[in-house]
């Protein structure tokens, strides 16, 4: 039996690794949160949804509001403050605004024919990449695209939905112009394309491939919802070769420590303290208590109240 250890870093992951311990606690301990909060689980929900009615379209309208639905009712969550709005009824009103807006689109999905000849929809596209292997280590790089389409007359994209409670939209809009899952998406089509030249996905990257966010602003129960779309992104391969360069720097530093903690169980240390990544942009790092509990077995009654552990396979997130 092979003990190899099998890790899997996505965008989410990677947008998480100024720390290393922080990275490591994700990706090799497979650490989380017990309970995922409401509003996220009211995005994954929304995402069961969208990914049914772009698949069928107004055939689709009630399966897809009876998925979304039972998935959030049934989901055990906790309740974020200032977000007990977000019920199932209020969940189906989003859903069937924004297939109302959407309903006759510019944005079409692609359509290709897989292995055994069948049609199928870039929907919930799921990629993963072998980075890096030896005999105790196997790396992937892995994500999933909500979609993959092309603008009517226009060009190939990347879509991204999202549905967030930032009031500001200019502002979280501009905010991904730089942001690492749409430079990863965009990096993924290219590095798929080169291992499948034949591929649609060769095609794409040979064209122009654009990433934008397909926006559900939550204003709150008595405010109307907001759908809207950010500009388009283009990332130069400039860009995409520096953010490369970044990515094997990163990795190779990540397959120093988890080496080390093979070996001899040495875990990163709480890079948190000079760079100040113990604070997010959401707040507090959800490792944060744990990080500093006073003696190991605080930590231990933390971890054991707080957190589950389960192996890291982005791939199957809100499966």
């Amino acid at each position: 039996m092979s003990n190899k250890l099998l890790v899997m870093l996505d965008a989410s992951a990677l947008s998480a690794s100024s720390c290393a311990l922080r990275l490591h606690l994700i990706t090799v301990v497979g650490l989380k949160s017990k309970l995922n909060f409401n509003d996220l689980e009211f995005g994954t929900a929304f995402h069961k949804f969208r990914a049914i009615y772009r698949e069928e379209g107004e055939a689709g309208l009630a399966k897809g509001l009876k998925t979304a639905k039972n998935y959030y009712e049934n989901t055990p969550m906790a309740i974020k403050d200032g977000k007990s709005y977000l019920t199932s009824t209020f969940l189906q009103k989003v859903c069937f605004e924004w297939a109302e807006k959407y309903n006759q689109d510019s944005f079409e999905t692609l359509k290709v024919k897989n292995e055994k000849g069948i049609e199928e929809s870039l929907l919930e596209v799921r990629f993963a990449i072998p980075y890096y292997i030896d005999d105790s280590l196997e790396l992937l790089l892995a994500g999933t695209m909500d979609e993959i389409g092309k603008w009517k007359g226009g060009i190939y994209s990347i879509c991204d939905a999202k549905t967030t409670s930032v009031w500001k939209e200019d502002e979280y809009f501009s905010a991904f112009q730089l942001s690492t899952q749409m430079i990863f998406y965009r990096w993924l089509i290219k590095k798929y394309g080169e291992v499948y030249p034949d591929s649609i996905y060769a095609k794409i990257d040979r064209e122009e491939c654009g990433v934008f966010i397909d926006g559900v602003f939550l204003k709150g129960k008595e405010t109307p919802t907001v759908y809207r779309r950010s500009e388009v992104f283009r990332f130069s391969n400039e860009t995409l070769e520096e953010f490369s360069l970044i990515l094997d720097t990163k990795i190779r530093d990540m397959i120093s420590w988890i080496k080390m903690w093979q070996s001899d169980r040495i875990i990163p240390f709480r890079e948190g303290m000079i760079n100040n990544s113990c604070e997010t942009k959401y707040g507090k790092c959800v490792y944060f208590h744990l990080c500093n509990s006073p003696d190991k077995e605080a930590r231990e009654a933390i971890e054991e109240f707080n957190f589950v552990k389960s192996f890291y396979n982005p791939l199957t997130h809100g499966l």
